[in-house]
């Protein structure tokens, strides 16, 4: 598990439902808060998009080992950020959906996303196929 570039896609629904879409590996989770996505590192560190219209629809997240971030929303760019360090390399823990555990988080983040999330899939260096195809 070397990749050169992380992708993370999924459909969502209920972004205005406050919690975790994922957690990869405790190097970084997913989140919505107050109509946002966002992005929090294992450092304490987060990158959260300005407030967003629609409530539902295609994620996209891609982190390249050079700690370049973007993340799409519907198709567009919502969220970008050079990151300090690599991100894309697993490390002992779990790839959740939905939930992180093993850790509280701060007040009024709740761990549980209450919203829907479809095909939450992780692929390395290239997607495997088209992550909108299917809801």
């Amino acid at each position: 598990w070397n990749p050169d570039t992380l992708f993370i896609s999924a459909y969502v629904e209920g972004i205005e439902q406050n919690g975790i879409l994922c957690d990869y590996f405790g190097r970084f989770h997913l989140f919505t808060h107050d109509q946002k996505i966002g992005i929090a590192l294992q450092n304490d560190q987060r990158f959260e998009s300005e407030s967003l219209s629609e409530n539902q629809g295609h994620l996209l997240l891609r982190l390249t080992q050079q700690g370049v971030l973007t993340i799409q929303y519907n198709h567009k760019e919502i969220l970008s950020a050079q990151l300090k360090q690599d991100y894309t390399k697993i490390q002992p823990g779990y790839f959740s959906c939905g939930l992180i555990r093993d850790k509280i988080l701060p007040e009024g983040q709740p761990n549980v996303f209450g919203g829907k999330i479809y095909n939450l899939r992780v692929s390395i260096n290239t997607m495997e196929r088209d992550p909108i195809s299917n809801k």
